[in-house]
C-alpha cells in the first residue's frame, strides 16, 4: 500500500516510493520533498511516481506552484506532473532540457533562486560527486553529473537528490532526525490553530450552524477549549459553544477533512465548509470539499480511522 506524505515539520513533507534501477535490478527507492511556500502553494523537489494516493494527498495540501528536477537523472516521472499540474512551473538542472526535449521547462536551475521561491529557498550548482557517479554509471552514462543543492531558510533544509536533511527547532523534526520519521504524521495540537493559538483562523464555529455561512469572530469574544482560542461574532454564539462545544466544533480538530481521509494534516480555508449529519467539516480549499463529497461515507470512515492515529496522544 502506498504511503501518504510524512510531515517532518510545519509546511514540510517527504514522500517515499519504491524504485528499481533498470539493468542492475537494485532497489534504491525514491524520495520527493514538498514545501509549502509563503503564498500557500507547493514546491516539489525531485518528483516520484504520481500514484492515486499521492495525487489525493497533494490535492489536499494545496496547489502546486513549482516542480524541480535537481539533476540529470531525476526526471523519469516529470511528464505525469506536467500533465496533471499544467499551472506549475517546471525547472530543470543544467542540460536536462537537452536530454529530455519532449518535456517543457520554463527555466534552468543555477545559483540564483527563481522568483517563485526567492527569499525562501536558495540553491547552488555543484559538480563532481564521486559516490553518485558510481550509481550513475550503473544506471546510465552520467559522466557530466550536475546537481542542485537547495537550502530552505525556515528549516535549514539541505536537499540533495533523494536525501532530505531537516534541522528544525520543533521537537517533531528533531525526533525524526534521531529515530526516523514515524509511519504517519501526528498533530501537535488537538485543534488546528495559528501561532497565537487561535482556532480555525478566527472564524465563529457556531455561525456555520446559525447563520449558514462563515462569519469572522471577534478577538473580544473568546473562549478557550482544548488549548485553543475560539472566537465568536456574538455573545450568544459563545454561550452556545460553551454549553456544547462538541456539537459546534469542526470534525478532526478543524484540520481539512479530506486531508485526514488520505492521512494528511492540511490547513483549512474557512470558506470551504459543509455541515453533514449535524457535523461541521472544514476543507483546505473547495476542490478538497468536492473530492470529499464524491465518496462521503467512505471518506468519513477513512478520516475517522486516520484521526484516531493522527490526533495527539492524551
Amino acid at each position: 500500500m502506498e504511503q501518504a506524505p510524512r510531515n517532518l515539520a510545519p509546511s514540510l513533507w517527504v514522500i517515499d516510493r519504491p524504485f528499481t534501477l533498470p539493468y542492475v535490478g537494485a532497489e534504491i527507492g525514491t524520495r520527493m520533498t514538498c514545501i509549502r511556500l509563503a503564498d500557500g502553494r507547493l514546491f516539489l523537489h525531485s518528483p516520484v511516481k504520481l500514484d492515486p494516493v499521492l495525487r489525493n494527498s497533494l490535492d489536499a495540501l494545496g496547489e502546486i506552484r513549482a516542480i524541480v528536477a535537481p539533476n540529470k537523472l531525476h526526471h523519469l516521472f516529470l511528464a505525469e506532473y506536467i500533465t496533471s499540474y499544467p499551472q506549475a512551473g517546471v525547472y530543470a538542472a543544467p542540460s536536462l532540457s537537452k536530454k529530455r526535449p519532449d518535456l517543457h521547462f520554463i527555466g534552468e536551475l543555477g545559483d540564483e533562486p527563481q522568483t517563485e521561491w526567492r527569499g525562501q529557498i536558495e540553491h547552488h550548482l555543484f559538480r563532481g560527486a564521486p559516490a553518485l557517479n558510481e550509481v550513475g554509471f550503473a544506471y546510465a552514462a552520467i559522466g557530466n553529473w550536475k546537481e542542485i543543492a537547495m537550502f530552505h531558510h525556515r528549516y535549514i533544509l539541505v536537499l540533495a537528490a533523494s536525501v532530505t536533511v531537516g534541522l528544525s527547532a520543533t521537537a517533531n523534526a528533531q525526533d525524526c532526525l534521531k529515530t526516523g520519521c514515524p509511519k504517519d504524521q501526528q498533530a501537535t495540537h488537538f485543534i488546528d490553530q495559528d501561532a497565537a493559538g487561535v482556532a480555525i483562523k478566527g472564524y465563529d464555529p457556531v455561525a456555520y450552524f446559525t447563520m449558514g455561512h462563515p462569519v469572522k469572530g471577534s478577538p473580544d469574544i473568546e473562549y478557550v477549549w482544548k488549548d485553543a482560542h475560539w472566537r465568536f461574532s456574538t455573545q450568544e454564539d459563545r454561550d452556545a459553544f460553551i454549553k456544547d462545544p462538541d456539537k459546534f466544533s469542526p470534525q478532526y480538530g478543524g484540520y481539512c477533512a479530506f486531508g485526514v481521509s488520505v492521512n494528511v494534516l492540511a490547513d483549512i480555508d474557512p470558506e470551504a465548509w459543509a455541515i453533514m449529519d449535524g457535523k461541521l467539516y472544514l476543507y483546505h480549499r473547495p476542490a478538497s470539499l468536492d473530492k470529499f463529497k464524491a465518496a462521503i461515507a467512505e471518506n468519513i470512515s477513512k478520516a475517522n480511522v486516520n484521526w484516531s492515529v493522527l490526533q495527539p496522544k492524551k
